[in-house]
């Protein structure tokens, strides 16, 4: 039990409705009291409450370690994701953690114990950005493993193929799961500030393009702007 109400009915306090007395049915869940009003046999059914399954995928390619002064993306990241995993545990929520790149690097099944939301916080702190990502083909990869239906809790800067990372989202949601995408940017990926000449470096891949500012500018905040409305 746990403490969300669930349209099943299930072992609870909360009395939901009565059914008709069918043979097998334990006698310790008969009304006794509607017996003596109506001479026939009821059940008691109760509103089942459900324990709630969180998951939280973290994206810890090498664009999460923008920038390379102050706090990064990554660890912005990591502070939302540790804040969302102990109000689960406060509500007796089970949750689990992936942190990944191209692959699978820390995984930890969704569980509701003490000691587990401190193998939560540990394995974030021990995070670090580097490596290129496969946003979509990771969820489609892990929505698989799932076999019981729960919240699933992207944290990214989302900078891959927005089609794919849009298909595996409607995948998750097919099966039964409710999604939520946290997406973490820098204000200067948003507004693209710098001028004049600028020497632009993927941090994924290491490869370098010689721009300005000022001329790509416009350009790049449409595109981006383009991209946030398609995803």
């Amino acid at each position: 039990s746990g403490h969300h109400r669930s349209h099943y009915r299930g072992a609870s306090v909360e009395f939901a409705d009565h059914r008709p007395y069918t043979h097998g049915d334990e006698l310790r869940h008969l009304d006794w009291r509607l017996y003596g009003r109506t001479d026939r046999f009821f059940v008691k059914q109760y509103e089942a409450e459900t324990n709630l399954d969180i998951h939280l995928l973290l994206d810890a390619s090498g664009s999460m370690g923008f920038p390379e002064q102050g706090v990064t993306k990554l660890a912005c990241a990591t502070y939302l994701a540790a804040g969302l995993a102990y109000l689960a545990w406060c509500q007796r929520d089970a949750v689990g953690l992936t942190v990944f790149d191209t692959r699978i690097r820390a995984q930890l099944p969704a569980l509701s114990l003490r000691g587990h939301l401190q193998q939560i916080f540990d394995t974030l702190e021990a995070a670090r950005a580097g490596g290129e990502t496969t946003i979509g083909e990771i969820m489609e990869r892990i929505g698989a493993a799932l076999r019981r239906r729960g919240l699933i809790v992207l944290l990214s800067d989302l900078l891959d193929d927005p089609a794919q990372i849009v298909h595996a989202l409607g995948l998750l949601r097919s099966r039964g799961h409710d999604v939520i995408v946290l997406q973490v940017l820098d204000r200067a990926e948003v507004d693209f500030g710098v001028q004049g000449p600028v020497l632009v470096e993927d941090l994924e891949t290491g490869e370098q393009l010689l721009t300005d500012g000022d001329e790509v500018r416009e350009d790049y905040q449409a595109a981006r702007y383009s991209v946030s409305i398609t995803n």
